[in-house]
């Protein structure tokens, strides 16, 4: 299983080398192994024959059984697929990242010109003797520069494929605060002016009283 992990991301980075904006889908793998059944059992024992003594010593094995499970995962978050993407284009093609999706990775990944590639059998000459072979993946040789780097990106790699989406909490409605003993006041309804168009709106004056004459 931990090959298929790294194969995955190795074939994705010779994927970006030929086109940075490729998509990259990650399968994550799970195994089961059951076994049922089994069992050892030995018996000596000694016949009493005319012909002498005969020893005898029956070994019985129970039947074994073995089976084995395998699940996969397809990674379907957007967001996930969108940052390893752009993890690729780096490593490959020097692509700048949104800074935003480097806060969501535990750390920068390391500095372009780690990942060198060979269409040939033919190491590339800016390949030292501390260079990491990866294998062959497509029509390229994949080497790193130094282990740490090819490991450091894993690391990313991997965390960028397993990014999971945070569902957003709404945030708290805030009240004013009431003095002890006060009771709440029911909120009130917004008054509403009804205008129809085909009438002018009328506006009453006011009333006035005329004063009562003095007697």
């Amino acid at each position: 299983m931990k090959s298929a992990f790294f194969d995955q991301i190795n074939t994705q980075l010779a994927q970006s080398i030929d086109d940075p904006y490729s998509i990259p889908i990650f399968v994550n793998y799970g195994q089961t192994n059951l076994t049922a059944g089994g069992g050892f059992s030995m018996t000596p024992k000694k016949v009493w024959a005319p012909a002498g003594i005969t020893e005898e010593l029956p070994i019985s094995l129970g039947a074994f059984s073995s089976s084995q499970t395998i699940t996969a995962t397809t990674q379907n978050y957007v967001k996930g697929m969108q940052v390893t993407r752009d993890l690729f284009a780096y490593a490959t093609h020097n692509v700048p990242m949104d800074p935003a999706d480097v806060q969501l990775l535990v750390g920068p990944p390391p500095p372009y010109g780690w990942l060198l590639k060979s269409t040939s059998t033919a190491i590339p000459p800016e390949c030292q003797a501390a260079c990491l072979s990866l294998g062959k993946y497509g029509r390229y040789r994949l080497f790193a520069r130094d282990s740490k780097s090819y490991s450091d990106f894993s690391l990313l790699a991997f965390q960028a494929i397993n990014l999971q989406q945070k569902a957003e909490e709404p945030a708290p409605v805030s009240r004013p605060s009431r003095r002890p003993g006060e009771k709440e006041q029911p909120a009130r309804r917004p008054s509403m002016l009804t205008i129809d168009p085909g009438r002018p709106p009328v506006i009453e004056q006011p009333t006035i009283l005329a004063p009562l004459p003095i007697q």
